[in-house]
């Protein structure tokens, strides 16, 4: 009698505690639910594109200036009179010392190249 009474206590135990961790899973998974529903719907606008050249540095990439600036890698590459074989991933420094120019010269350049881009491709003004 002794042992039907403490296996019926053991299996209550059991049930509660299979209970608990299923109440435990379904409020985490509530809960990451509801991060990611926040996360869709207030997601904050995407950051506008950078048009200020003169923020342009020696430690910056062309593919990094491309991205920020918005203006297409083949487009900067045309520009600045670069062939498809020069390393594209060294820093505006490295690459301005790779073509025995001095870095601010070429950074004048990339900054014409840009400009000339932005204006090329400026948006219309929105009514208001």
């Amino acid at each position: 009698m002794r042992y039907t009474i403490s296996m019926d206590k053991q299996k209550k135990s059991r049930r509660i505690l299979l209970l608990l961790l299923c109440i435990v899973a379904v409020v985490v998974v509530f809960f990451f639910a509801g991060k990611m529903f926040l996360k869709f719907t207030h997601s904050r606008p995407p950051v506008p594109r950078q048009t200020n050249v003169e923020l342009i540095q020696e430690w910056m990439t062309l593919p990094y200036v491309s991205r920020t600036y918005g203006v297409p890698f083949k487009d900067l590459r045309e520009g600045l009179k670069l062939s498809p074989n020069e390393n594209e991933r060294e820093s505006i420094k490295d690459l301005a010392k790779s073509l025995n120019i001095e870095s601010a010269v070429f950074i004048d350049e990339l900054q014409v190249v840009i400009t000339r881009f932005q204006d090329s491709h400026s948006m219309p003004a929105k009514p208001l």
